[in-house]
């Protein structure tokens, strides 16, 4: 049950977020704005396998990047929205998600919501990344 409610909390808060003005996007480097460029460049004709490469941290191989783009490719549609979401786990081993909005008028990422993670979904995310 909890991971359901958390699924569908999760929804809710990428679809609010995608009814936002893109105009929050920040002009400077920030995680919004790299997920919004490996979308677009994946999609678009426009973006080369080199901008998309360039968005990976070092030592990720060709092979994994690949792989990337062909699971965007593979489930991208014509509309998506960027949330951005940072896991925060304590030394209890207890993880809190953190969804942040970009405030233009400060320049500045602020917290929009903190949702506790379910024990079941945080062995997902200790599994996946």
């Amino acid at each position: 049950m909890k991971k359901i409610w958390f699924v569908s909390l999760l929804l809710l808060m990428t679809f609010l977020s995608g009814c936002k003005d893109d105009t929050e996007v920040s002009n400077t480097d920030s995680p919004h704005r790299t997920a919004f460029m490996m979308d677009f460049l994946a999609e678009s004709s426009e973006g080369s396998s080199k901008e998309f490469e360039e968005l990976f941290a070092e030592g990720n191989d060709q092979e994994f990047i690949q792989e990337r783009f062909d699971l965007i490719k593979q489930i991208q549609t014509n509309g998506s929205s960027v949330t951005t979401m940072t896991l925060v786990t304590y030394e209890n081993g207890k993880p809190l998600l953190v969804q942040l909005v970009y405030d233009t008028k400060t320049e500045e990422y602020l917290i929009h919501n903190v949702v506790e993670v379910p024990e079941d979904v945080a062995a997902f995310f200790e599994e996946a990344f």
